[in-house]
């Protein structure tokens, strides 16, 4: 997607949103370029602040860059793909005149947006959900269309799952990491006192020192228990 770097300057560059009313062209903002400004960043915000229940960044962005006489406008058939396009039965919204192909759809795709309402986005999703929507075969028994639905679901799932094993596997090195950490100074505490003031190890643990670190030890680690 790098050649989105090389399209004119502008303030924000977004699809539109296919599946909407052509008559009423609205922006899509599940995907945008932006050019950093502090100016525009301030126009934003203050949109944000200033918006009502129930105005969210589609129709922030659409009233602040929509309307541009000057806007561009990515091609669709690219950039915003959504995953319910795999699940209707016409595509002419998405594919005006041509010929709809589910396999050259995903192939041509550099972005395809979850969005199969009212299915939860699939962080959210049980897969008893997801068989219930999922596209039905065509009458020719083309099954393309149910068949990249479902890997799009279900590869989700499986990167998802990768990724939160590859992150409990760093934080539980952190957690014994640190936990090492603190016995060595516990030991090195309780020895060195042990040595210095020839007091037997019993007594030692009543020194001040180790046991404000003892305590705190204990409180900082204490999430470690929970993992």
């Amino acid at each position: 997607m790098d050649e989105l770097f090389f399209l004119p300057p502008q303030a924000a560059i977004m699809p539109r949103a296919y599946w909407l009313d052509a008559r009423n062209p609205i922006l899509s903002s599940h995907i945008m370029l932006l050019e950093p400004s502090i100016p525009e960043f301030d126009r934003v915000q203050k949109a944000i602040d200033d918006a009502d229940f129930g105005v969210y960044d589609m129709e922030i962005m659409n009233a602040l860059y929509g309307r541009q006489k000057d806007c561009i406008v990515l091609p669709h058939r690219k950039y915003a793909l959504l995953t319910g396009e795999f699940r209707r039965k016409t595509h002419r919204q998405y594919m005006g005149d041509d010929t709809w192909n589910a396999k050259a759809a995903f192939d041509e795709a550099k972005i395809i947006h979850f969005s199969d309402h009212p299915l939860p986005k699939p962080w959210d999703a049980k897969w008893e959900e997801v068989k219930d929507f999922k596209p039905e075969c065509e009458e020719s028994g083309d099954c393309q269309a149910r068949d990249i639905w479902l890997t799009l679901y279900t590869d989700y799932w499986k990167r998802a799952h990768v990724g939160s094993d590859f992150l409990f596997e760093v934080v539980a090195n952190i957690y014994i990491g640190y936990l090492l950490g603190r016995i060595w100074r516990i030991t090195s505490c309780v020895l060195g006192s042990k040595q210095k003031l020839d007091k037997s190890i019993s007594q030692v643990f009543f020194n001040t020192k180790c046991a404000e670190l003892i305590n705190s030890s204990f409180n900082q680690l204490r999430p470690a228990l929970y993992l």
